[in-house]
């Protein structure tokens, strides 16, 4: 996901990209992002490293591939804070 990001050399290069993520797959098990809570915590620790504080979760809505529903979104959504509150003394 983040591949972009490694150098040449292999270590990983984080941009300058300010506070918000606009474009993120952190709700685990929609698409092919985060796929599971642990995946999602890996990528959340990250996008802090990086400085991003703000993000807005764009699960992929296909109908063969990713048949998604706002119900289900939302919902995943919701589980994500629940999630990042319960373990943000520990990020």
């Amino acid at each position: 996901m983040f591949s972009l990001l490694i150098r040449r050399d292999g270590l990983i290069e984080p941009p300058a990209i300010g506070d918000f993520d606009v474009h993120c797959h952190l709700v685990p098990g929609l698409d092919d992002g985060a796929r599971d809570a642990s995946a999602t915590l890996d990528i959340a620790c990250m996008l802090l490293e990086m400085g991003v504080r703000k993000v807005v979760a764009t699960p992929h809505v296909i109908s063969d591939l990713y048949p998604n529903t706002t119900a289900a979104i939302l919902a995943g959504v919701e589980n994500v804070r629940r999630l990042l509150d319960h373990v943000a003394p520990r990020i």
